[in-house]
């Protein structure tokens, strides 16, 4: 895991004279953004349902926190996406069986539908970010995105502080910020590498 503090020098690069806490929070902020927006760290999490229980917590890592993207009995067979509203319309928050719907809850709770009558394993796919209090980050964040997560501080620096507002140079940092994540997105779409994109020819 990276430090916060690793960051700092190429924030300091470009704002200047910053306190701590101040350097912090905006290394903290942009690192959450950028794998809100890359998705970058991706899990798949076992969750040991059991009958008659119809909420779960996660649990993930100290300093992380996770979004779930899907939740599924096997490659072919995931659960639907919901709501407590439809939930309650249809009542699955009362129904018994086998879940084929999930949502999550205000607390993070992860909420099965109907709730379940039997014992099995599902797998959670959920994305990673730091955790709002985060003082490390995974090591791939410092290693391959720096530069463009210390750009993205510095842009938050500048927007939420008047000591070092400055239009222009926060609106550099954001366009260097928006394009390390169009970067990180292009290579997750290219399986990881910076190679182009081949497609197979149709023949009609």
């Amino acid at each position: 895991m990276a430090k916060l503090e690793q960051f700092y020098p190429q924030v300091w690069a470009g704002i200047g004279d910053c306190p701590g806490f101040v350097m912090e929070e905006a290394v903290r902020e942009a690192c959450i953004l950028f794998c809100q927006k890359t998705q970058l760290i991706k899990r798949s999490v076992p969750l040991r349902v059991r009958p008659s229980l119809a909420a779960y917590e996660l649990n993930p890592p100290e300093g992380s926190a996770y979004e779930v993207a899907k939740v599924a009995r096997d490659e072919f067979n995931h659960l639907d996406p919901a709501t407590r509203r439809v939930f309650e319309d249809e009542s699955l928050d009362v129904l018994i069986g086998a879940p084929h719907s999930y949502y999550i809850e205000g607390d993070g709770r992860l909420m099965l539908g109907p709730i379940p009558d039997a014992e099995e394993t599902l797998r959670v796919s959920v994305t990673e970010c730091p955790a709002s209090d985060a003082t490390e980050v995974p090591d791939v964040l410092y290693e391959q995105w720096r530069v463009g997560i210390a750009a993205g501080a510095r842009a938050y620096i500048r927007a939420t502080h008047d000591q070092w507002k400055d239009l222009d140079k926060e609106t550099r940092d954001d366009t260097i910020f928006a394009g390390a994540i169009q970067e990180a997105n292009k290579r997750r779409a290219n399986g990881g590498t910076t190679g182009r994109q081949r497609t197979k020819p149709q023949f009609f």
